[in-house]
């Protein structure tokens, strides 16, 4: 995001405020993602990481919401990065208010909600180690391979 005047204010910094934070994630990549800019993604994916953190710090459990990922499931499908993602960064977080309970997915669809379960219970036995987005691991971004792949098949990246 190199076009982001020095001491200038970033408006994506807008996105990482409020209730609708994930949501609004969803919608950006996948914006990022219809107009081929894999560094937007990658800097919102950064962003959330500090935002993740933060809560991490705090013992912050940030309740799950089901409207990300059915705006995705819309428009990108399933199984995408930006949905593997979503899902570690509430199960990350929830391993300090317990598990999900069954009126907070009841809205999910089943495989998010046995994946949102499946990936706290790996947080709780694994800890840090298995916390890749504590870790800093960049296994949510798009590569500029993915970009030239997904591009060449006229499709969007998942």
């Amino acid at each position: 995001m190199e076009r982001i005047r020095p001491g200038t204010r970033n408006p994506l910094t807008q996105l990482i405020t409020g209730d609708e934070r994930l949501c609004k994630l969803a919608k950006a990549w996948h914006i990022g993602d219809m107009i081929q800019l894999p560094q937007l993604q990658n800097k919102l994916l950064d962003m959330f990481r500090e935002v993740y953190v933060q809560h991490l710090k705090t013992h912050t459990r940030v309740p799950p919401q089901a409207e990300p990922f059915a705006y995705l499931a819309m428009y990108l499908g399933t199984f995408s990065k930006i949905e593997r993602f979503l899902i570690d960064f509430y199960a990350g977080l929830s391993r300090f208010g317990g598990e999900f309970t069954d009126e907070e997915l009841e809205h999910f669809p089943y495989g998010i909600a046995i994946a949102l379960k499946h990936r706290r219970d790996r947080f709780v036995i694994q800890g840090w180690l298995g916390d890749l987005i504590a870790n800093n691991s960049d296994y949510c971004h798009i590569t500029c391979s993915e970009h030239d792949d997904a591009a060449a098949r006229g499709g969007f990246i998942d």
